[in-house]
């Protein structure tokens, strides 16, 4: 899907002409929620593990917005599920979740189309003390049904696992995390360009960067400063008798 946003060039502290639009493919996050707290869109097979909503901080420095699980004994599965409503054969879709724990642990991660098992793939994720994304990729086959789920597994009882950020993208790779159903973001190297013309340099030494002034998903951010020196042009002359 389509999705735009506005970048400002600058020389130093001096904007370079009016914002401009920057094209880029995107992915939506297909979850109607994004957190593991009881009665949102999760279910449980075997022993549920137990839920602490909102008890800890998440990586993007939120206050208490992770969920803390503990596995219980007995085969503990979180399941996030979505409708039967749209068909993603031949489709690549990708599966993202937060994690962090005191203590290491591996938690395995699970996509499928439902009710088709044999679209099923799954990965291990390994979770440390260090926030970090743990994602899976998966290409539905041509009969897939409609619909998908995506589950944690653990076999590592009674160790606190706090997840955070969990969205379903029709991807080949994750993208920035959106809280809101919907909504269109880029996703990494399909960002788009947008360029700033040569021509419009004085003569001189420039330092150039370009600034995004942020939203509601994103911080403001600044790129690298790139140097530029922009010299007369050289004519040519020539004598013809």
């Amino acid at each position: 899907a389509p999705v735009s946003e506005t970048v400002q060039f600058f020389d130093g502290a001096s904007a370079l002409g009016t914002p401009q639009s920057v094209g880029m493919t995107a992915a939506s996050n297909l979850l109607p929620y994004s957190q593991v707290n009881t009665g949102q869109g999760w279910t449980t097979s075997g022993t549920a593990p137990t839920v602490a909503p909102r008890a800890v901080n998440g990586p993007d420095g939120s206050t208490g917005t992770a969920t803390t699980l503990t596995f219980v004994n007995g085969t503990s599965t979180v399941l996030y599920a979505v409708p039967g409503t749209t068909n993603y054969a031949n489709q690549q879709v990708t599966f993202s979740v937060w994690t962090q724990s005191a203590t290491s642990t591996t938690l395995i991660l699970t996509v499928k189309d439902n009710p088709n098992v044999a679209a099923s793939q799954s990965a291990p994720c390994t979770v440390t003390s260090t926030w970090q994304r743990c994602t899976l990729t998966n290409t539905f086959p041509a009969n897939a049904g409609t619909g998908f789920s995506a589950s944690l597994t653990s076999s590592s009882f009674g160790v606190p696992i706090n997840v955070w950020g969990a969205q379903f993208e029709q991807a080949s790779q994750a993208g920035p995390f959106v809280s809101t159903i919907g909504t269109a973001r880029p996703i990494g190297a399909q960002a788009g360009t947008v360029s700033f013309p040569w021509s419009q340099f004085q003569t001189g030494v420039h330092t150039v960067t370009v600034k995004y002034a942020g939203d509601a998903n994103f911080i403001a951010s600044t790129s690298n400063a790139v140097g530029l020196t922009a010299q007369q042009e050289i004519p040519k002359v020539v004598l013809t008798d």
